[in-house]
């Protein structure tokens, strides 16, 4: 579509531009919106000037505007924990485990009665347990703030006392040697045929799924290396703007239409726009009972499709919008009282905080190409390396030859270039 220099009046996932949005602006494919924003975009306008954070997402250094993005409003619970089996547990006489040092016991106690403890996710990275050693990483990143330093997860010390646990729990069959080739709907299905006793997933859809199996599934708090320990890993309110690309909308530099594509554009934040993109239409998806909006049978009982199928047709999911909580809007939190309960369980955690989680900076041109190009290879060799730690294929006493080699990569170069822009995202 950009080679063919035909573009339509408004781009949906502008982030793909070859450098980004921010680029697409510069070389002028993309209109640069500051200025229009307060005319033909009050309501869009208004949540940036509203939000400090927000703008700084938004924004160049220089305060310039290239795009609409999806505001996410604050107040939702975590929506992805531990999740084991009630029978299970009642099973082998077990409670919900609390402290790391109680996670062996029961998976010992599984392994006896021949059910798989715990399937890991496939690349290796379990922010869960990794937090507990004040360290944040995964399979495509691992820049977090440390407060106000930059680091590399995958370098630190931490990150090497987490690859340990793993490789132990491996050992001791506590981990499925099937862990690297598994999806998430094969891992929900061993979880619902009881081949498997834990896994880390969205605690809702887990639930929801395991009342229709007509079993019981429990969400664990995130563990600790000892009670009241203070974690910084939890992302979910982190930020208010959402990276996603389909939730990026640019407009044609060239449109004849700009003012009725910016008008378009800023009726997600309206207050009419909110609902329809949010809820569904009236009438057809949710009716008003005593000033409230409920999700109808449509969306919660319908005979052609589940609610989360249901959800996607019906809403828009993918778009710059104004996003209400999952609490208030997500139908399939909304499905049953115990469903919307089985999300707040251990919410609010007052010794758990984003402080590890970045913002979404921003690079310049040339910075994200040398970023990118530096951690392309350094990223492939990250993960092949994460792997070969967990299953032994190489020892431990190498993690420092690892890390001897991502500085040779450039890791030192990549992490300085973050924190230029970390920097510079602070001072605005």
């Amino acid at each position: 579509m950009m080679a063919s220099g035909e573009l339509p009046d408004i781009i949906i996932g502008a982030s793909y531009y070859s450098g980004g949005e921010f680029q697409g602006m510069e070389d002028g494919v993309f209109l640069d919106l500051t200025e229009y924003l307060p005319i033909y975009a009050p309501d869009y306008y208004q949540v940036i000037q509203d939000n400090k954070s927000f703008y700084r997402e938004v924004s160049n250094d220089e305060g310039r505007i290239p795009a609409f993005y999806s505001y996410k409003v604050p107040g939702d619970p975590p929506f992805r924990r531990i999740i084991l089996r009630e029978d299970i547990l009642s099973e082998i006489g077990v409670e919900i485990p609390q402290t790391l040092a109680e996670y062996e016991p029961m998976f010992q106690k599984m392994l006896a009665k021949g059910i798989t403890p715990y399937i890991l996710q496939k690349f290796g990275y379990e922010e869960q347990f990794m937090g507990l050693y004040d360290v944040w990483a995964n399979e495509v990143g691992g820049f977090y703030n440390d407060n106000g330093t930059v680091k590399y997860g995958p370098v630190q010390s931490g990150f090497k006392q987490y690859l340990e646990l793993m490789n132990s729990w491996y050992k001791k069959g506590y981990i499925s040697k099937d862990f690297t080739s598994l999806n998430v709907n094969q891992t929900r299905t061993l979880l619902d045929t009881k081949k498997a006793g834990m896994i880390v997933d969205a605690i809702v859809a887990n639930f929801n799924r395991s009342q229709q199996m007509k079993y019981s599934v429990t969400a664990a708090n995130y563990p600790r290396l000892q009670p009241g320990q203070k974690l910084h890993y939890e992302g979910n309110d982190a930020t208010p703007k959402m990276p996603q690309a389909e939730n990026i909308g640019a407009i044609n530099a060239k449109s004849k239409n700009k003012e009725v594509a910016l008008r378009f554009m800023n009726y997600a934040f309206t207050e009419k726009g909110i609902e329809l993109l949010n809820w569904g239409v009236e009438g057809l998806n949710f009716t008003k009972v005593n000033g409230k909006n409920v999700y109808n049978e449509t969306m919660l009982a319908n005979p052609k499709f589940g609610t989360e199928e249901a959800s996607y047709i019906y809403k828009m999911h993918f778009f710059p919008k104004y996003n209400m909580p999952d609490t208030e809007v997500h139908a399939n939190l909304l499905k049953s009282p115990e469903a919307l309960a089985s999300r707040f369980k251990w919410y609010p955690d007052p010794d758990m905080d984003s402080a590890y989680k970045l913002p979404n900076i921003q690079l310049t041109p040339d910075e994200l190409n040398k970023r990118t190009r530096l951690m392309t290879d350094i990223t492939t060799y990250t993960n092949e390396m994460v792997l070969k730690f967990i299953i032994g294929a190489t020892p431990l006493s190498e993690f420092e030859k690892f890390v001897a080699t991502c500085k040779s990569m450039g890791i030192e170069e990549a992490v300085s270039i973050t924190q230029g822009a970390f920097n510079r995202y602070q001072q605005k």
